[in-house]
């Protein structure tokens, strides 16, 4: 075989390596799509979290969410009711968990007491508002208790 031949194959077959690695390496860095659930077991055991969102109004700033939970007399409905079995130390994300625009409840129970809740708004973004901007919701489950934080993705 012709010896610039061979090494015009690695060179193009290295370059493609590269390349695909590096496409690789920055598809990780992305961020999560809004309204995703990351679920992260921080204990040495496998939990079961039961995680539900309800919601509550179509308005992302409806003054509902100062309340501790929904008022009794609003009009909800429940969009999630998922059990998810999580490994030990365990991170998960689960892309677009919650997908239309609203003022959504979340309640997290992993049972012995721990148990935690959460509102979140998500505004409307794309084209003709109808998918949601911004939040991501994260899960933590640890020894003594479940908690819940909110992120804005870039």
């Amino acid at each position: 075989m012709d010896t610039r031949l061979t090494r015009r194959t690695l060179s193009v077959g290295a370059a493609a390596v590269v390349t695909g690695a590096s496409g690789c390496l920055s598809f990780g860095n992305d961020p999560p799509v809004p309204g995703s659930l990351r679920l992260r077991n921080e204990t040495e055991t496998e939990v079961t979290v039961s995680v539900q969102a309800t919601k509550v109004s179509e308005d992302s700033d409806d003054p509902q969410q100062y309340n501790e939970t929904p008022a009794p007399d609003a009009e909800s409905t429940v969009v999630r009711d998922d059990r998810f079995e999580l490994p030990a130390e365990d991170d998960h994300l689960l892309e677009g968990w919650l997908s239309t625009p609203g003022l959504y409840f979340l309640e997290a129970n992993v049972g012995s007491e721990r148990v935690d809740t959460e509102w979140i708004g998500l505004y409307p973004a794309g084209p003709n508002g109808t998918s949601v901007a911004e939040e991501t919701v994260h899960l933590t489950v640890e020894e003594t208790r479940v908690r819940f934080g909110l992120s804005v993705s870039d």
